[in-house]
């Protein structure tokens, strides 16, 4: 009888320290992925995971440090578990879409989302990123659609109107390209990619004034950024204004010397103000750099107009 006891006491002091030793993992696990400490929480949840492998929580904040190192293919495997475990986790099936976009299986992350929606009509991030994949299908109507769903229910969802504005403009639909960034402008007016992107569209339109003052304001948040100085000089190109182009490439080619358009374009506009022999030199840089029009530029422009010389 006294071994019969002794076995019942060491089998719970056993389940005791097991079960608390896998929440000891689980939340050291949780504290150093707070503190960014992907790899080490790595370990802490797949020992919290070994000691109990039916807590879906292990896998699911695994997966979140395994994201934020890169491992798509271990982010994708633990959110199958936390299906697996509870299949009514959206965020997994929402997470998983994610992690199958980032490795280009884009038929399982339009499944993904499709299952998020059919559970959860109203999971409005679902409808964005379902639509996001469905433009790498070229499904555009079908993107458009996704994108104007997410506004429905949600008017004020900048990243939904921002999409939305760049498939209308793959499809030419320049003045409702253009509303959707304004509704962006209207929504945050820090948004430097809203502004070159109704700068791209004001182009297209010949809105040319329009497209300047774009690109203008979006050179003002980002000065950084080289295409945005490079929309301005192919406007002012437009204009014929070829020494301030000449400026706005110069500007561009300064933060992005390996941008073969850059020296193309300007190349043009030196040849617009008789500036042959550097222009000429622009077409060299372009054509080392892979331009695929640099070549015959330099045969029309370079040679060509050397030999009737």
């Amino acid at each position: 009888m006294k071994n019969i006891y002794l076995t019942i006491i060491l089998f719970t002091v056993s389940f005791y320290t097991y079960a608390q030793t896998a929440e000891e993992y689980y939340a050291n696990g949780s504290l150093k992925m707070e503190l960014e400490n992907y790899e080490e929480s790595i370990e802490d949840f797949t020992k919290s995971i070994a000691l109990n492998p039916h807590n879906p929580e292990a896998y699911y904040l695994r997966a979140f440090s395994k994201r934020q190192l890169g491992d798509y293919k271990g982010f994708i495997e633990d959110h199958s578990k936390v299906i697996e475990l509870d299949p009514e986790n959206l965020a997994s099936y929402y997470y998983r879409g994610l992690g199958n976009y980032n490795l280009g299986y884009y038929k399982d992350a339009i499944a993904d989302y499709t299952t998020v929606i059919q559970m959860d009509s109203a999971y409005v991030d679902a409808y964005l990123e379902r639509g996001v994949v469905k433009v790498e299908f070229e499904d555009y109507i079908g993107a458009i659609e996704d994108y104007t769903k997410a506004i429905d229910l949600n008017p004020e969802y900048i990243d939904a109107y921002f999409n939305r504005g760049l498939v209308k403009g793959k499809l030419k639909d320049l003045s409702n390209a253009i509303k959707d960034f304004t509704k962006v402008i209207e929504l945050t007016s820090g948004y430097a990619e809203a502004y070159f992107n109704r700068g791209l569209a004001n182009y297209e339109f010949s809105k040319y004034s329009k497209a300047i003052d774009d690109f203008t304001k979006a050179i003002e948040i980002n000065p950084e950024d080289g295409d945005s100085f490079f929309g301005r000089g192919l406007v002012k190109a437009e204009i014929y204004d070829y020494d301030e182009a000449i400026d706005d490439y110069t500007a561009a080619i300064l933060l992005n010397p390996e941008d073969d358009r850059f020296y193309y374009y300007r190349g043009l506009s030196k040849f617009e103000i008789d500036d042959n022999e550097t222009g000429c030199i622009d077409f060299k840089k372009a054509s080392e750099l892979g331009n695929e029009f640099a070549n015959d530029a330099i045969m029309n422009y370079c040679i060509l107009n050397n030999n009737q010389d």
